[in-house]
């Protein structure tokens, strides 16, 4: 017969070396999963379905605003732009003013001195023909040399002349076309 031993023969022995190693791999196991377990709970949190799409709504509201800053930039530069290109189209009076007096001779008086939209008016008085003669040609010869740079009287016109026997002076009266 055999005999049946519930009890047994005694403790079995494991290999220590077997024993030991597969304490450190369950170690090593259990560290891994612990790290890997925080790192995809991070991951999660950090990227997942709610904060993406809180992330997606700010930045679509920092490009539109952007988009309206862009949009008034875009409106302030070509209003700039405009502005520039009428300062061009513009003549600078205050320049144009000092050039025609500074071409008038010393003997010229110049009496008054009218700009209008595209019309200047000058009263010139002096005691001889000649001075007169002189600013008219000066203005002819300005009127010239800016008409191919710089637009500045497009015609010059004598209105009147005229002489006062008293006291021997000479007047007349310039129309200019401004451009």
């Amino acid at each position: 017969m055999n005999e049946i031993n519930l009890v047994g023969t005694g403790p079995k022995k494991y290999n220590e070396k077997k024993l030991r190693l597969a304490r450190i791999v369950s170690v090593i196991a259990l560290f891994l999963t612990a790290i890997s377990s925080v790192g995809l709970f991070l991951l999660n949190t950090r990227f997942s379905v709610a904060s993406i799409k809180e992330e997606q709504t700010q930045i679509i509201n920092q490009i539109s605003s952007y988009n309206e800053r862009m949009v008034k930039l875009s409106i302030i530069n070509s209003r700039v732009l405009e502005i520039e290109q009428i300062k061009k189209q513009n003549i600078d009076y205050t320049k144009f003013i000092q050039t025609i007096l500074d071409i008038a001779p010393t003997e010229v008086t110049v009496n008054s001195f009218e700009i209008e939209e595209k019309k200047a008016t000058i009263s010139i008085s002096s005691p001889s023909l000649l001075p007169m003669s002189d600013f008219i040609n000066e203005l002819l010869k300005f009127a010239d040399k800016n008409s191919k740079e710089n637009p500045t009287i497009s015609k010059a016109t004598i209105e009147s002349l005229s002489a006062n026997d008293r006291t021997g002076n000479f007047f007349m009266t310039v129309n200019l076309e401004i451009p």
